[in-house]
C-alpha cells in the first residue's frame, strides 16, 4: 500500500467506513486507491477533466486491481456525479477560486443537497473562500486544521452538511462580491479561520508573521515618491499589517513580532 503525503491522509482519516466517495481532480488516484486497499470504502468514483490526466488516472486504477470499486469519469467538477451517488466529496489540491466555483454550479448543488454530503477539502490558496462557502451554503465546519507537510503548511477542511441551502446563479454572483468587498479585517478572519484562532494554532501564529513579514517589507519596498497606484497599494498594506496585528494580539494574547 503506497503511502500517503501528511495532507492526504488527514483528509483519508475523515472518510467514514463504508462510505462512498468523489475524489474531484483525482490525478494519479492516489486517495480512492489508498482507501479502497484500506477497506475503508465500499466504492469510488475519481474525476479528472483534461485529457493527459485522466488517461494517467484510467491506468493508475487500472495497474491498482481495483478497477471494480473504482469508477474513472470523464467531466468537470461534479457535472459526472448523479444525485445521491455519493456521501462524500473529496477536493484536495486546487486553489480556493476553484473549489468555490465547482460546488457552486447549479447541479452540484443539486448533488451536493441529494444526500448527506460532507465535504473533505484541502485547498493549495483561498481557504477563507472555502469557510465563507460554508456560511453561505449551510455547512458546519467540523474540523480546521494545518498540516505541515515537507515544509509547507497545508490547510484541511471537514465540512458536515448543516441547513444546506441553494442559492440562484445571480445569489452566488452577488454573495461572492460581498466577500470581495470586505475589509481587511474581515477578510483575514475568513482567510485564517475562527478555529484555528481560537485554538491558538501554532503553525497559523507562524503563518500570521510571514503574512505580516511580507506585507511589510513590500510596503518599505514601494518606490519614493509614489505615484497615486503607489499611494493606493501603501494604503492597502497598512491595512493588512494593521488587521494582522488586531487579529494576533486578540487571539493570541501577545504582540505580533518578527
Amino acid at each position: 500500500m503506497k503511502d500517503l503525503s501528511l495532507r492526504l491522509s488527514r483528509i483519508a482519516g475523515w472518510v467514514s467506513e463504508g462510505s462512498t466517495v468523489a475524489d474531484i481532480g483525482s490525478d494519479h488516484g492516489l486517495l480512492p486507491i489508498f482507501l479502497v486497499q484500506a477497506d475503508r470504502i465500499v466504492r469510488a468514483i475519481a474525476v479528472e477533466v483534461a485529457e493527459g490526466p485522466f488517461q494517467v488516472l484510467s491506468s493508475a486504477v487500472e495497474d491498482s486491481g481495483y478497477k471494480g470499486r473504482i469508477d474513472t469519469r470523464f467531466g468537470s467538477g461534479l457535472d459526472p456525479i448523479a444525485d445521491a451517488e455519493v456521501d462524500a466529496v473529496i477536493l484536495a489540491g486546487m486553489g480556493g477560486h476553484t473549489i468555490w466555483d465547482i460546488l457552486t454550479t447549479r447541479h452540484a448543488q443539486h448533488v451536493l443537497a441529494s444526500a448527506a454530503t460532507r465535504l473533505l477539502i484541502q485547498p493549495m490558496n483561498g481557504s477563507g473562500l472555502v469557510r465563507y462557502y460554508a456560511e453561505v451554503f449551510g455547512y458546519q465546519i467540523r474540523e480546521d486544521v494545518r498540516v505541515l507537510d515537507g515544509g509547507v503548511c497545508y490547510e484541511c477542511l471537514f465540512l458536515m452538511p448543516g441547513s444546506v441551502r441553494s442559492l440562484t446563479a445571480e445569489d452566488i454572483v452577488k454573495k461572492k462580491a460581498e466577500m470581495d468587498e470586505l475589509g481587511p479585517l474581515d477578510r483575514m478572519k475568513w482567510a485564517f479561520g475562527e478555529k484555528g484562532l481560537a485554538m491558538q494554532c501554532s503553525l497559523l501564529s507562524q503563518t500570521m508573521k510571514e503574512e505580516y513579514e511580507k506585507r511589510a517589507r513590500a510596503l518599505k519596498q514601494l518606490a519614493y515618491p509614489m505615484g497615486d497606484r503607489a499611494q493606493l497599494r501603501a494604503e492597502e498594506l497598512r491595512a493588512e499589517c494593521g488587521a494582522l496585528l488586531q487579529l494576533y494580539e486578540q487571539y493570541f494574547s501577545a504582540r505580533l513580532s518578527i
